[in-house]
């Protein structure tokens, strides 16, 4: 290759490396957006800053005694808002009943009894979150379990029933069906007479089984959620009592066993060909 062919293909290169030079009308173009842009950043700025000191202003003007009258007047209305909305939502017709057997504090750790706690206020939220709620009621209430849910400040407000007593005192066994992954039952339908009992212990697998044995002793009737007739789990069909709920609620607006499955489950317990692969977003 000649020599004058090697230079001529180094320019080229070098051309193509250097950035191009803008024209006077891109040029433009850039500093006109550069000055609007600053210009509405600072409009909003003075803006704002305008408000600051209107309010400080109101606030200074105005009286300790009107101040007080109208915060008062503020919490009145947030109160009168927040009874609306909880007795509009407790004058929905139940869409079951459930039971929460809580008779298992003997056999939690503290940091367990505290984890109950917290499941049991997730199934109450989300309870009361729902188009078509369902009753829910916490038995042999008391003990650890009962101090761990009292320090929780929303507990007084909390509007459900709940008794000292054990479920089989409370209701009639032959309407009693206690909800465990051993049974050999499957859950098909809600029936609106019957009480579902949720065994309310967190035991990290230490007690296999003991719900289903608690349910024979009683002589009662048992039954497992459909998970395994949608998704084949790698792992035991043991769920969280907020799972459980949560997947029963879902049921209950959907009555799709299918989709409350598949939305109340954690991702670590769904096989791994199940996952729903996120779409790529096009570039």
């Amino acid at each position: 290759m000649a020599k004058n062919d090697i230079n001529i293909e180094e320019d080229e290169e070098e051309n193509q490396q250097r950035p191009r030079k803008k024209s006077k009308k891109e040029i433009k173009e850039e500093e006109r957006k550069e000055y609007w842009q600053n210009k509405r950043k600072n409009q909003r700025e003075k803006k704002k800053e305008m408000s600051r000191k209107k309010r400080e202003e109101r606030e200074k003007n105005e009286k300790p005694e009107e101040k007080k009258e109208k915060d008062k007047e503020e919490k009145e209305k947030l109160s009168d808002l927040r009874k609306q909305k909880r007795d509009a939502w407790m004058s929905k017709p139940p869409s079951g009943n459930f039971v929460m057997d809580l008779s298992f504090d003997d056999l939690m750790e503290p940091k367990e009894i505290r984890s109950l706690s917290v499941q049991l206020t997730y199934c109450y939220g989300t309870n009361k979150k729902m188009e078509k709620p369902v009753n829910l009621i916490l038995t042999s209430f008391g003990g650890k379990l009962e101090t761990a849910l009292r320090s929780n400040d929303g507990f007084p407000q909390w509007k459900l029933p709940y008794h000292s007593q054990h479920f089989s005192e409370v209701f009639p066994k032959d309407k009693l069906v206690y909800l465990t992954s051993d049974s050999d039952n499957v859950l098909k339908e809600i029936e609106l007479d019957k009480y579902y009992v949720i065994g309310g212990i967190v035991d990290k697998n230490r007690h296999k089984g003991i719900t289903l044995k608690k349910a024979q002793e009683l002589g009662i009737a048992t039954a497992q959620l459909p998970i395994g007739e949608h998704i084949k789990l790698d792992s035991r069909k043991v769920l969280t009592v907020n799972q459980v709920m949560e997947m029963i609620l879902h049921y209950i607006q959907t009555e799709n066993w299918g989709e409350a499955v598949e939305k109340s489950l954690p991702q670590r317990k769904i096989p791994v060909g199940k996952k729903k692969k996120k779409k790529k977003k096009k570039s």
